[in-house]
């Protein structure tokens, strides 16, 4: 998606919103914010656009569609030392073989008609956690 679609997809439930910041602004801010409270932020405002019913006219039979998939989003190959990290084998076609490491996250988004999606949660599968 490109910076105008997002924009106006943006502007379509935020109507008071007139621009975005600069991507580098926003690198600035959130390299010094825990991630925590980024969270906590996070479900703040979404809880706050619930009740004040932002996405009603996106709802469907009056739910708010939610859709919880797992997703892969980074792979490596080779064993590195992060042991957070997933991992599996691999056979080549020489019949070595080879460890792949990846990132594996729980999410549950909502899901709106016009293709906009909102994370509600993302949990990290982990190696060292046995997930």
């Amino acid at each position: 998606m490109d910076l105008p679609t997002f924009k106006k997809t943006l502007q379509q439930m935020f109507p008071e919103l007139e621009n975005l910041p600069h991507f580098d602004t926003l690198n600035r801010i959130l390299e010094k914010i825990d991630p925590n409270e980024i969270e906590k932020t996070h479900l703040h405002i979404l809880k706050k656009f619930i009740r004040n019913k932002k996405f009603k006219r996106f709802l469907i039979n009056n739910c708010y569609p939610v859709a919880v998939d797992g997703t892969q989003k980074f792979t490596r190959d080779g064993q590195w030392r992060d042991i957070e990290w997933l991992e599996r084998r691999h056979k080549t076609a020489d019949g070595d073989e080879r460890i792949q490491q990846y990132v594996y996250i729980l999410e549950a988004n909502l899901v709106f008609h016009n293709g906009l999606t909102i994370p509600l949660m993302s949990e990290f599968l982990s190696y060292g956690e046995g997930d």
